[in-house]
């Protein structure tokens, strides 16, 4: 590679370069959030809901509000099929690399980093299979 010879004219100007500092770029304003109405909590008289009975006793206001308000559970993704568990997965890896592969790709469930984490160790295992099978076979 070539580098080319540095002159102190050319020294000194780069020294200078490295001490003038940067500008900070302006940041662009904000824009402001916009505001949503809270939910109103229900009166409650006396501290406790009549009809929030528990093992006999009555909730406390907070706890029985709480269980009202509290937001409805998200509704899950779609259900996964039975070779997209982990367990199910790391089975075919191992057991039959070639459809585990096939099924690991074609999957949703996990990210790019994970298949192709999944993918190497399944190579490495192969390849230490293979070493295993032809030391044993000459040894």
């Amino acid at each position: 590679m070539f580098l080319p010879a540095l002159g102190p004219d050319d020294v000194a100007r780069l020294r200078q370069m490295r001490r003038t500092p940067r500008p900070i770029p302006a940041q662009a304003p904000r824009a402001p959030r916009p505001i949503t109405p809270r939910r109103e909590r229900p009166a409650v008289a006396g501290g406790l809901l009549p009809g929030a009975a528990v093992a006999g006793g009555l909730l406390p206001a907070s706890a029985a509000q709480h269980a009202l308000l509290a937001p409805a559970p998200a509704p899950s993704a779609a259900p996964t099929s039975w070779w997209e568990e982990p367990l199910a997965l790391g089975s075919l890896l191992v057991l039959i690399p070639p459809v585990g592969l096939a099924v690991l790709w074609s999957s949703r469930r996990y990210s790019r980093e994970a298949r192709w984490a999944l993918t190497g160790i399944t190579a490495l295992t192969m390849c230490l299979v293979a070493l295993v099978a032809v030391v044993a076979m000459l040894g």
